[in-house]
């Protein structure tokens, strides 16, 4: 869904950003108004403060270089507070002052109100950090989402672990979130459509504080995995990784973007040794991911993104509508809904995103990362070839 529910700081929150200066487009056209109905506070509000500051970068350089197809971009962004009931609310807003598209929230639940409101005038609804297929689905249509499903990302490291020789896995679920389940449930089919085999699963609770009794229950199999898989937040990630391996279990652990945070590393510090983590996007040497993380550093006055995953799918979102409007020839809702269903093999901040044929959930290049010596280290950028059904996708 997002990385870990964690709190940052965020320079320039405010209600309303046009993204910053610049030279303007062409003064013959109108501006281009993106919404964004963003979670600033509340429950998921690091993972909107993430994805304004990457679009609001990202806004900032195309209105330096003349805006999109000689429209000046105007980034509205309203606060929400991560509370379902302001979607339409604030979406309503963002209508009102022009948006021919509207960023949505990081939780489906969230997206409902958002999705109904927009599809009322047409507006597509492009979400920056959920990776919920079902997001496409909740309130009408279209809805989009910028970041790969959970069951690529899911698919993408039971891939990874399989050709890493890895024969066994053992995973945790909760029912508590989409993200806390359905993850466990697509990594464990991938994992043996690969030829791998489960040795089984234990529950938990998002929240949990003592997972000794997992731990023990884990340390107890014989053979032991050779790799668990726990799609769980902060701190509860750190918390059952720390317990796990005080248990002796050594098995690789096994996670999705919501182990992608520095938090994680400073509290797991050596038993975070042996994670692999699928994530949005790594900085490389040149690559766009350490572009991108330049350009977000100088547009926040030398403070550079906390968790650069995040930021750069807000990067990724202003991107996409650009190639939408380019490729329309128009500002207008519907022609902008109907020219991303069409988009294929765009280059975006981290990776290439493909909409055509699919129902809004892209086709998108995922980033797989292991932690050593309490770094993240690159490993692989890929579309699995095998990625399990999900509604929505």
């Amino acid at each position: 869904m997002f990385a870990a529910l964690v709190g940052l700081a965020f320079a320039g929150c405010g209600d309303d950003d046009d993204g910053g200066g610049g030279g303007g487009g062409n003064g013959n056209k109108e501006p281009l108004v993106i919404g964004y109905a963003a979670t600033l506070s509340g429950l998921s509000a690091n993972a909107d403060q993430a994805g304004v500051l990457g679009a609001r970068t990202m806004v900032d350089k195309l209105n330096a270089r003349g805006g999109i197809d000689g429209h000046r971009v105007k980034l509205v962004v309203k606060d929400m507070r991560s509370e379902a009931a302001q979607g339409g609310p604030v979406t309503q807003e963002l209508l009102d002052e022009g948006a021919a598209v509207v960023l949505g929230p990081p939780f489906p639940g969230q997206a409902v109100g958002v999705v109904r409101t927009a599809a009322r005038e047409d507006v597509p609804v492009l979400s920056v950090t959920s990776t919920g297929p079902e997001f496409t689905l909740v309130g009408g249509s279209p809805a989009f989402l910028a970041a790969f499903g959970d069951n690529a990302q899911a698919a993408a490291v039971a891939k990874y672990a399989r050709d890493q020789q890895m024969e066994t896995s053992f995973y945790m679920t909760s029912p508590d979130l989409n993200y806390t389940s359905k993850n466990a449930e697509w990594f464990a089919e991938a994992f043996e459509e690969l030829g791998g085999r489960n040795l089984g699963t234990a529950k938990f609770t998002v929240g949990q504080q003592d997972f000794s009794a997992q731990a023990t229950q884990i340390a107890s199999l014989d053979p032991q995995p050779d790799i668990i898989y726990a799609p769980m937040f902060m701190p509860d990630a750190g918390t059952f990784v720390r317990q796990l391996r005080a248990a002796g279990v050594k098995s690789a652990i096994g996670a999705g973007d919501g182990f992608d945070n520095q938090a994680y590393l400073d509290f797991a510090k050596d038993a975070a040794n042996g994670t692999i983590l699928s994530t949005h996007g790594v900085a490389r040497d040149g690559n766009r991911v350490e572009e991108f993380t330049q350009d977000v550093t100088k547009f926040n006055d030398g403070k550079p993104p906390e968790n650069i995953g995040l930021t750069a799918l807000g990067g990724d979102a202003v991107l996409i509508i650009q190639a939408a409007v380019e490729q329309a020839g128009s500002i207008e809702p519907q022609a902008i809904a109907d020219a991303l269903a069409e988009l294929e093999n765009v280059e975006v901040v981290t990776g290439t995103v493909t909409y055509k044929g699919t129902t809004g959930v892209p086709l998108k290049t995922v980033a797989v990362v292991e932690v050593e010596d309490r770094r993240f280290v690159p490993r692989e950028e890929f579309i699995p070839e095998f990625i399990p059904e999900a509604a929505g996708s």
